[in-house]
């Protein structure tokens, strides 16, 4: 590399010539230990990216090393906090989730953890794990295989907020007709939460192989997300429709959005957010504010977001 042009360097005095170099080599020293010192703050975690920062843009400053090694200790740390507070998780639904997410990052939460959960009418896969009874996957296979009328069948319990988990769990069984899944995925629900588990449910569905062929699938899933992405969308100064200290909804659709692949790195904000708002404990609080503690519900989706975000990371091209 030419650090100035060799031509104009020989008019100087060899006097002028060694200082010169010598600024050169001590500007170049410093410049390289100025990338240490980030590089470490990165790794020791004391590094806070900016919110006008992208995680591409981290990735082309300081490498995609960088960035999972950063990942890495956020994903322990909140793993450390969460082994042992799992009880407080009160909803079935999100201790399913803990469990199949740590069976698919190898987070190494213990699974007595899990113990005293019934398993008893919950059916409910992610990647490539399935939670469910013991009778389920039988009960099933019999129902697909007897003379029942599987499409009235379906079209009745779809309804059943509760047994479409079943459905759409084993939907590569029953094969129900994807649009009456649909359907009843994009019903008017009483609030937000039904909205972001039917986006959950119908990602899990395409997932599963239904509805792949149909472009309503596709098209019904990015709707659902836009409900959900809504409250945690950033413009340039401010977030629209949310409270910027909600911390779990962020959260949420991140690891939600990033699963279902309606999110990718180039959406950097939110995953800023989550980045910066991690506590020294390991765990994320509902909101923002001194006065409220790290929650479990809310690290159950912000170590499922770092997850997911180290996922793509991995995949971004070098």
């Amino acid at each position: 590399m030419k650090f100035f042009n060799t031509t104009t360097f020989s008019i100087f005095h060899p006097i002028e010539k060694l200082a010169l170099l010598l600024v050169c080599c001590l500007s170049f020293l410093y410049s390289s230990a100025q990338d240490v010192v980030t590089a470490k703050k990165i790794i020791d975690h004391t590094y806070q990216v900016t919110p006008s920062d992208t995680l591409v843009r981290f990735i082309e400053n300081y490498g995609k090393d960088s960035l999972v090694q950063l990942l890495d200790q956020k994903i322990k740390m909140a793993a450390q906090y969460i082994n042992d507070k799992t009880v407080y998780l009160r909803n079935p639904l999100n201790r399913v989730q803990l469990e199949l997410i740590n069976k698919q990052f190898h987070l190494g939460i213990d699974s007595v953890s899990f113990n005293g959960f019934s398993r008893a009418g919950w059916a409910m896969n992610m990647y490539d794990h399935y939670f469910n009874d013991e009778v389920s996957p039988a009960t099933v296979l019999e129902i697909a295989n007897g003379n029942y009328n599987l499409d009235s069948l379906v079209a009745f319990y779809i309804k059943d907020k509760n047994i479409r988990y079943y459905i759409i769990t084993y939907c590569n069984i029953l094969h129900p007709q994807s649009h009456v899944v649909i359907d009843e995925l994009m019903q008017p629900e009483d609030g937000l939460f039904d909205h972001v588990n039917n986006y959950l449910l119908l990602t899990q569905f395409i997932r599963n192989g239904c509805g792949t062929d149909s472009i309503y699938a596709q098209t019904a899933k990015n709707k659902l997300f836009k409900m959900l992405y809504d409250i945690v969308y950033f413009t340039d100064d401010m977030p629209v429709e949310m409270d910027y200290d909600n911390v779990v909804d962020v959260n949420r659709a991140v690891a939600y959005g990033l699963y279902g692949s309606n999110l990718s790195l180039y959406d950097g904000r939110p995953f800023i957010h989550i980045l910066n708002t991690q506590r020294e404990d390991g765990g994320w609080p509902l909101y923002m504010g001194e006065k409220y503690q790290s929650n479990p519900l809310s690290t159950l989706f912000g170590i499922w977001a770092l997850e997911e975000i180290k996922l793509h990371c991995l995949n971004y091209p070098n």
